[in-house]
This record gives structure tokens, C-alpha cells and sequence, in this order.
């Protein structure tokens, strides 16, 4: 392993000269870009910089920009030469806390000149940290558009990797549009359908939304159908609602279709501005998704304009997943401002998941400000899965801010699950800053699963920093599953920095199962990054698992990107099973960017299995975009799976919308064996919006398999809506089949927001068959939550098998949480013997 990490620092030394040479060629594409006769000249306080924006159609690479017109005034500041540049941004580097560092940049991006501007981005560009690449970049190239926009388009667009690219395309058109929003819109208008292009509509549609939301609104309406043109909706209302939050309210009625996620950004928009009024909007919106996503995040912003008339509409709502986000969110935004009165409030909170949820959410503020006094309160807690989470959170802010106690808390935690979790956070933090001690701390500690975690933990931290120090470690540790996922964590973060030389240690692995899982890994790292360099070093791998899961996680950003070669990279695999599957992974990523694109190439392809998971694929695309084009195209399908499948989930995206012109295509369907699952797929759809009213629809259907699916259908919807209503109705079945299922999809639903109610509901259940399946299905939603609950109700099951491999189930799950509770009640328990026995020394 050794030898060959000394190769990699050979392979380094031949980088390195080869990075000279590439040094010689960045000097000449400086020169395309930031030398010409019409450069900008350094600036006084009188300069006035002019813009190009007259015939500004797409801009080759290379291709000189016309005489600048637009005037933008530049004030004096102190500048900075380019040779203080990297003393300044290491400087700023340097600064521990986050807003200093922020303000640090601000500075260095309004001293730079203008004239010096393309050389800075190309010495930035070569820079690996997060805050340079994605922040004081940006800002460059933002400056620069706004004076040289074509320039900077040419500078943008010859960007090497597809991330880069599209990121300054973007910066440069938001930049272009704000001082000229006609020709930034035309340039934008010739860009060829993808990705980009829709990124570069958005950009254009923020910036004319925020003068003038109507016109946005109009400009958007003209455009094709699309998921593009769908996703631009969102950019006009969320400037429309800061606006004018009951204008754009009054516009929803104007929308097309499926547009629940704007309600919601009206609603939090609009309670900033006149709560009360917000209030009574969200409350006359009909029952289903979008009124609750438009509470949810209503609340959340009214908490933060007014703590006290959130606080009492989070209360007054009914028991459920709704209530106990409310109460949460509220949890939150009040820490932010008052944490003591926050923490009173949480406190005295009925115990529940709603109260579980807010203190998860207090968390990181009360272990800052006060981490014993948080510590206190998570050991108070029940054991269960919202103890161990509070107890995770506490010991990360804590080591932030006092390691020692920290550690010293966490080792004093009963051995489980919640001392794993705040060890491996508390190592994590110690490894940021020393990860040599940390890594003494932690092989001092007991081999097994624990002690694991804190290795990956500890890995992850140092290769994030030093990646060559952290491989020379965990290359040193035992042979073994824990030496390899520390390996896998240690690439998988060099992989971050610098894929080209993670993806050489990598294939210099011994082939195998670790071998593979490790490339697998690069390549999904690199293709963060540059996923077109990622794709054609998976496209050079030899066939196998490696290149198999390797292609599965180049695929979904290649698609994304660049379909096109998305399309070339599935042709060059061996593999025809591989092939097939990628191509459903192609179609859907390019069906998000590029709608008629994608169909277009779908329709091409050959019969087969390929074709069969394209059509499939991109089904919840064009049923979103254009459900009377997807049907029609279904039509002309072959009879059989893929186009059951298809018109499946027309079905659904179509009643989501529309559900009554779902249900009139539905019934034209001819009599066979599909329009049983289609009118399920629609009352499905339907049911997501407005449950009861597809309850009343299927209540008057004709007694039979249609009925019985359409009900489950909205049965399973229903009950993770309301519950209670669910409930409710389900209680109305007749006994059989449908509705023991339909009683533990609800169960299940309603245990998970409000266990307390799910019991109150149970214990309306005659003695029976039915009645020991709720049960089950009950017990087995609670055991992770609430162990003490779900060993109560679980010696209620009469039926001796079900009542046993309950009782195991929760065993298991217990004695992960809380072995030393688990190990009391399992001694207690009426299971036989020879089980406890089994389970009692599992951790021995």
C-alpha cells in the first residue's frame, strides 16, 4: 500500500511540470479576454465605464466584444495590485469567525480594479476553497458583467468543467440583467434548450419579477409548456408576494396547474408583512397539500414577525404532522431571538413528538449558550430515538465550544446508541483541530461498532484537511470492515479536492469489494464537480461492479448537464443491461431540463428494454408538463407493462392537478384489466389535494376491485394527511381484507405524528384477527419513538406468533437505544428462555 503511495508522489511531480505548462496556456487565454484595445483602464473617481449591449447575441470564446455604451459610475476605493492578492485572501482566510471573513472579501472584491479583474478570476480559479470559489469569485465576475458583459460571457463559457461553466453563466446574465434586462433576455432567448438555458431564464425572470412581477408573470406565460417554464413560476410569486403578498394571492387563480409550492411562498411571505391577514388566506384555501405546505411554511415566518400569535395558531391546531412541524418551527425562530423563554416554552409542552421535535430544534442554540443546563434536559428525556437525537446534538455544539466537558460528559452515558453518537460528534470536532490526538483518543477505545463510528467520524474530519495524513493512518489500521470504510471516507473526502489523483489511489487498490466501493465513491464525488472529467475516467474503467455503480453515480449529473454526452457515455458501455438502465437515467434528468428534447429522443429509440424504462422515466415529467400530450402519446403504445406503467402515472400527476379531467380520460378507457389500476392511480393523484373529496368518489363507485383499489389508494394518502379523518372513515369498511390493510396504513401514518391518538383509536377494536394485526402494525411504528409504549401494547396481541416476533422486533430495536432498559424488560417479558437468552447476549 505503501509503494503505492509513493507512486502517487511521483505521478504528483509529472502533475506539477504538467501544471507548468498549463500555466503558459491560462497567460494566453487571459489575453482573450482582459487585453484589448478596449480594455478598461484603471479607474478614478471620475471614471464612468461604459457597456455593451447593443447587438449582444451569444458570444464566441475569443470573440471581441463591441464599443461599451452603458454608463455604470464607479466610486474611488483603496485598490489592491495583483501581486497582494494572495497575502489578502490568506488573510481573510484566516479569520476564525464567518462574518469577519465575509466582510474581508467584500473588501478584497471592491479594491480589485476592473482592468485587473480577469487575471484575479484566473488565479482564483485554481484555488480549492469553498469560500473563493463560491464566493469572492462570484462577486469578481458579477463586477465584471456588470461593466463587460459579453467579455464576461466569453470568460464564462470556456470554463473547463460543466459546474464551473454553468455557475458563471449565470452570475454573468444576473449581472447582465440588472443593468440591461432587453438584451440580456434576447442573448438568453438564442441559447439552445438544456439546462443552462433554463438556469439563464431563471436568472432573467428573478431579476424582471422583482421591477415588475406582472410582466415576469406575462413574459413566463408565453413561453412553451415545460418543466422549465413551470419552475420559472416560483422565481415571479416569490418576488410578486414581498411585493404586494394579496395581488399576487388574487394571481394564483391564473396559474396552471400544480403550482402548491408557490401558495406556500406567498403565504411565508405574506405573514411577514400582515400576519393576521395571512392567516385568514391560508385558512380559506381548500383542504389538502397546498394548504398545508402554506401553514407550514406560514409559520415558520410568523414566528419570526410575531412569536406570540404563532405560538397560539401552532396550538390551535389539531394533533398531527402539521401541528408538530408549527410547533417546531415556532421552537426555532423564538430560540433565535430568546432562548430562555424558548426553552420555558418547549418545556411545558404536553410530552410527545410534537414536544420532541421543538427541543430537537432548540438544541443547537441551548447547547451553545448553556450545554449543561441542554444536556440535563436530553438525559430527562425517554430513552428512545428523540433522546439519543438531542443527546447527539448537545455533544456537537458542546465540543464547539468546550471539548473536554464534552468528552467528559459524553464517556459518562450509559453504553448504546446515544453515546456512540456523541462520542463520534465530540471526535469529530477534536479532529478538526488536532487529529492526532483525536486519533489516540480513539483506538484507545473498545473494538466493535462504536468505536467504528469514531474512526469514519475522525477520517472524514482529517481528509477534509489533510487527506495524505489521514490515508497514512487508516492505511495502518487492523485488516477489516473498519479499516476499510475509514479508507472509503478518507477518498471519498480527497476525492472532493482533487478526483484526479483520489482516482489514481483507487485504482491502485486490490481488486475486490473495497476496490469498488471506493472508485464508486470518486466517481460520485468528481462528478460534483466536473462531471464530464468524471464520466470519462468511469468510461475507461473495465467492465464490472465498479463500473456499474461507478456509472450509476456519474449519470445523474452528466444527464443533468450534458445530455448529449450523457448519451455518448451510455453508448461506450459494454454492458447491455448497464445500457438500459442508463438510458432511464438519461431520460430522466434531460426530461427535467429539456421536456420535448427527451421525448423526442425516447421516441427514437429502438424497442426494448432501454426504451421501456425511458418511457417510464420521463412519465412524471410530461404528465406534470403536459398530461393530454403524455396520453395521448400512451395511446400509441404496445399493450403490456410499459404502458400500464405509463399510464399509471399519468394518472396520478394528472388527478394532482386536474383530477376531473383525469377521471373523463380514465373513462374512455376501454374494460380490461389496466383501468382498474388507472382510476386508482387517479383517485391517488386526487386524493394528495383533497382527500375527502376522493373518498366521496370512490364511495360511490360500483362495489367491486375498482372500488376496493381506489379506496387503498386514498387510504394511503389520507392517512399521512389527516389521520384522524383517515380513521374516521376507515372505521365505515366492512370487515375483510381492505380494511385490516387500510387500518395499519393508518396506524403506521398516525403512530409516527401522534402515537398518543393512534392508541386512543386502537383501543375502540374489538378482540379479534383485525384487531392483533393493528396492534402489530402499531408496535411496530412506536418501537423506535417510544419503547416503553410499544412493550405495553405488545403483550396485548392474542395471536401467540404475531405477539412473539413483535416482541423480538422491539427487543432489537431497544437494546440498540437503551440496552440496560431493553435488557430489564426483556428479563421481565414473557418471551421463552431459549429467546431471551439469544437476545441477552447478542452484545456479549
Amino acid at each position: 500500500m505503501m509503494k503505492d503511495f509513493m507512486k502517487l508522489k511521483l505521478a504528483g511531480l509529472v502533475f506539477l511540470l504538467v501544471g507548468l505548462a498549463f500555466g503558459l496556456l491560462i497567460g494566453s487565454r487571459f489575453l482573450r479576454f482582459g487585453t484589448s484595445d478596449e480594455s478598461p483602464q484603471p479607474l478614478s473617481s471620475s471614471t464612468v465605464i461604459d457597456t455593451d449591449t447593443k447587438n449582444s447575441g451569444p458570444v464566441k470564446p475569443g470573440k471581441t466584444a463591441s464599443k461599451p455604451r452603458l454608463a455604470v459610475q464607479v466610486t474611488e476605493s483603496k485598490r489592491l495590485t495583483l501581486d497582494k492578492i494572495e497575502s489578502a485572501i490568506q488573510a481573510a482566510l484566516n479569520e476564525s469567525i464567518y462574518q469577519r471573513q465575509e466582510q474581508v472579501f467584500f473588501k478584497i472584491s471592491d479594491s480589485i480594479d476592473l482592468a485587473d479583474i480577469p487575471k484575479a478570476l484566473m488565479m482564483l480559479e485554481k484555488r480549492t476553497e469553498h469560500q473563493l470559489r463560491y464566493g469572492l469569485f462570484t462577486r469578481l465576475l458579477s463586477r465584471w458583467a456588470e461593466a463587460y458583459p459579453t467579455r464576461a460571457l466569453s470568460y464564462a463559457m470556456s470554463m473547463s468543467t460543466s459546474n464551473q461553466r454553468n455557475q458563471a453563466i449565470q452570475t454573468v446574465i444576473s449581472a447582465w440583467a440588472r443593468t440591461d434586462l432587453t438584451a440580456a433576455t434576447e442573448w438568453v432567448k438564442k441559447m439552445p434548450a438544456g439546462q443552462q438555458r433554463n438556469q439563464a431564464l431563471s436568472s432573467i425572470v428573478r431579476v424582471m419579477a422583482s421591477d415588475d412581477p406582472q410582466k415576469a408573470f406575462a413574459f413566463v406565460d408565453a413561453m412553451q409548456t415545460g418543466r422549465s417554464r413551470q419552475d420559472l413560476y416560483y422565481n415571479i410569486f416569490q418576488q410578486w408576494a414581498m411585493k404586494d403578498p394579496a395581488a399576487a394571492a388574487a394571481a394564483t387563480t391564473k396559474l396552471p396547474p400544480r403550482r402548491d409550492y408557490i401558495f406556500s411562498s406567498i403565504a411565508s411571505q405574506w405573514a411577514s408583512k400582515d400576519p393576521e391577514a395571512a392567516i385568514a388566506w391560508v385558512k380559506s384555501l381548500p383542504e389538502g397539500n397546498r394548504k398545508r405546505d402554506a401553514m407550514r411554511n406560514m409559520v415558520y415566518s410568523l414566528a419570526n414577525a410575531n412569536p406570540k400569535l404563532a405560538r397560539e395558531f401552532a396550538l390551535s391546531l389539531p394533533p398531527g404532522e402539521i401541528r408538530n412541524s408549527a410547533l417546531a418551527s415556532v421552537a426555532s425562530q423564538l430560540a433565535n431571538s430568546d432562548l430562555p423563554a424558548a426553552v420555558a416554552w418547549v418545556q411545558q409542552l404536553p410530552e410527545g413528538q410534537a414536544k420532541q421535535n421543538a427541543l430537537q430544534n432548540i438544541s443547537y442554540q441551548w447547547a451553545q449558550s448553556d450545554p449543561r443546563a441542554a444536556a440535563a434536559c436530553a438525559l430527562s428525556l425517554s430513552p428512545g430515538q428523540a433522546q439519543n437525537n438531542l443527546i447527539s446534538a448537545v455533544a456537537s455544539q458542546w465540543a464547539s465550544t468546550d471539548r473536554n466537558a464534552a468528552l467528559a460528559w459524553a464517556q459518562t452515558l450509559p453504553p448504546g446508541q446515544a453515546r456512540s453518537h456523541a462520542l463520534e460528534n465530540v471526535v469529530s470536532d477534536w479532529a478538526s483541530s488536532d487529529p492526532q490526538a483525536a486519533a489516540e483518543f480513539v483506538m484507545k477505545q473498545q473494538s466493535g461498532n462504536a468505536q467504528n463510528r469514531m474512526i469514519n467520524s475522525l477520517c472524514r474530519q482529517w481528509a477534509s484537511a489533510d487527506p495524505s495524513a489521514a490515508l497514512v493512518w487508516a492505511d495502518k489500521l487492523v485488516a477489516g470492515q473498519g479499516r476499510n470504510q475509514a479508507l472509503q471516507n478518507v477518498i471519498s473526502e480527497w476525492a472532493n479536492t482533487d478526483p484526479k489523483a483520489a482516482s489514481v489511489y483507487a485504482l491502485a487498490l486490490p481488486a475486490g469489494n473495497m476496490r469498488n466501493q471506493v472508485i464508486s465513491s470518486v466517481a460520485s464525488q468528481w462528478s460534483n464537480s466536473d462531471a464530464e472529467s468524471a464520466a470519462a475516467w468511469v468510461r475507461e474503467l473495465p467492465p464490472g461492479p465498479s463500473q456499474r455503480d461507478a456509472a450509476r453515480n456519474v449519470m445523474y449529473r452528466l444527464a443533468g448537464s450534458n445530455p448529449k454526452m450523457a448519451i455518448e457515455f451510455v453508448e461506450s458501455l459494454s454492458s447491455p443491461q448497464l445500457q438500459n438502465e442508463m438510458i432511464g437515467n438519461v431520460a430522466s434528468q434531460w426530461a427535467y431540463s429539456d421536456l420535448a428534447g427527451a421525448i423526442a429522443w425516447v421516441q427514437k429509440l429502438p424497442d426494448g428494454r432501454g426504451k421501456a424504462n425511458a418511457i417510464s422515466s420521463i412519465s412524471h415529467a410530461w404528465a406534470s408538463a403536459d398530461p393530454k400530450g403524455a396520453a395521448e402519446y400512451a395511446q400509441t403504445l404496445s399493450e403490456g407493462n410499459t404502458r400500464d406503467n405509463f399510464m399509471n402515472n399519468i394518472a396520478s400527476q394528472w388527478a394532482s392537478s386536474d383530477p376531473s379531467a383525469a377521471l373523463a380520460w380514465a373513462s374512455k378507457l376501454p374494460e380490461d384489466k389496466n383501468r382498474k389500476s388507472v382510476i386508482a392511480g387517479v383517485v391517488s393523484g386526487w386524493a394528495q389535494n383533497s382527500p375527502e373529496e376522493a373518498a366521496r368518489y370512490v364511495a360511490d363507485l360500483p362495489a367491486g376491485e375498482v372500488q376496493d383499489a381506489a379506496a387503498a389508494s386514498v387510504v394511503s394518502r389520507w392517512a399521512h394527511i389527516d389521520p384522524q379523518a383517515a380513521a374516521a372513515w376507515v372505521n365505515n369498511f366492512s370487515e375483510g381484507n381492505l380494511r385490516d390493510s387500510s387500518v395499519q396504513n393508518v396506524l403506521s401514518a398516525w403512530a409516527n405524528t401522534d402515537p398518543a391518538g393512534a392508541a386512543a383509536w386502537l383501543q375502540t377494536f374489538p378482540s379479534g384477527k383485525s384487531r392483533d394485526m393493528a396492534v402489530g402494525s402499531f408496535v411496530s411504528s412506536v418501537s423506535y419513538t417510544d419503547p416503553v409504549m410499544a412493550a405495553e401494547w405488545v403483550e396485548t396481541i392474542s395471536d401467540e406468533n404475531l405477539r412473539r416476533s413483535r416482541m423480538e422486533n422491539l427487543a432489537y430495536n431497544w437494546l440498540n437505544n437503551d440496552e440496560k432498559a431493553a435488557r430489564t424488560w426483556i428479563e421481565r417479558s414473557s418471551l421463552p428462555d431459549e429467546t431471551k437468552k439469544r437476545l441477552l447476549n447478542r452484545n456479549r
